[in-house]
């Protein structure tokens, strides 16, 4: 293959691009499966290897979409409709989920803020067809991985939360490198992953100073803030209130379960916040408190 058509780069996923090369030259591919794994790979054990290996990734599949080979428009009329539906899926899905989260998070954290809600009532009946779509949501994530590993829950809740941390951080900062990429404001580079198997006596998210922990470090103090902000509105107003926000109170602490290895290291002193760098935690204060005071401002 290299001596036909070589490998394709100016992008940290040129496995993609040249697959996408490929097919627009006429080539075919085929699925396969061994029953034997032809390939086998060790994962880095620490939460900032993992986070920048999938930021490198997410940064790569974007730039693809906005470079000149885009699936967007290259390659008719050889590509075939479903593999450029395929190509467009993976070059656009990080981008799409990691805004789509992000804001979606800092909407809830803005509603238990203001004492809103975007859930209904615990006391209508909707509110079974909500919790019913939570928890099928959950059993069919882990059935699937079950089906597809043969892992244990444990693992499948590692994953789990991994994905969704990923979201908040490695994904939506590799999808604004991928613009500054596109613009020319910065050149695209590779660095590699280190990668170790040994996890004893590893802290796996233990805070260190890179901006990939500055969107989780906010997120968790916008959701401290406004879980206290929204029991004390509770408290107050009994069980009408409760009846109204237990919903939105349900996704805040589902999102500080998620966020719980960044918020215990936040809660102990010695360990935590004597540790974080002030660059990450002066942007994730500014952060919270810009979205309080917004809060104060337009909703309240």
């Amino acid at each position: 293959m290299n001596a036909l058509i070589g490998w394709r780069y100016g992008t940290s996923t040129e496995d993609l691009l040249t697959g996408l090369e490929m097919h627009c030259l006429g080539w075919r591919s085929i699925y396969f499966w061994p029953t034997r794994p032809a390939f086998k790979g060790v994962a880095p054990a620490i939460a900032l290897d993992r986070l920048a290996q999938r930021k490198r990734i997410s940064c790569g599949l974007v730039s693809v979409l906005l470079c000149r080979s885009s699936p967007l428009f290259y390659g008719f009329p050889r590509l075939m409709f479903l593999q450029r539906i395929a190509y467009l899926y993976d070059c656009m899905f990080y981008a799409g989920i990691s805004v789509l989260v992000v804001l979606y998070a800092i909407l809830h954290a803005a509603c238990l803020l203001s004492a809103k809600s975007l859930t209904p009532k615990i006391s209508d009946p909707e509110s079974i067809w909500f919790l019913s779509a939570m928890c099928f949501q959950h059993v069919m994530s882990f059935l699937e991985f079950w089906w597809a590993s043969d892992g244990s829950f444990q693992q499948w809740w590692n994953e789990e939360r991994f994905w969704w941390i990923s979201n908040a951080s490695c994904f939506l900062l590799g999808t604004l490198g991928a613009f500054f990429i596109s613009i020319g404001l910065v050149e695209t580079g590779f660095s590699v992953t280190p990668k170790n198997s040994e996890t004893d006596n590893v802290t796996p998210y233990k805070i260190t100073p890179s901006p990939l922990f500055t969107p989780l470090v906010m997120l968790v103090m916008m959701f401290s803030v406004a879980m206290v902000t929204a029991a004390a509105l509770v408290i107050n107003g009994g069980t009408e209130s409760f009846n109204y926000m237990c919903g939105e109170l349900l996704c805040g602490t589902w999102s500080l379960v998620i966020l719980h290895p960044i918020l215990s290291q936040l809660l102990e002193v010695r360990k935590g916040i004597d540790m974080v760098s002030l660059s990450v935690m002066l942007p994730s204060v500014i952060g919270t408190t810009i979205l309080c005071v917004m809060v104060n401002i337009y909703l309240c």
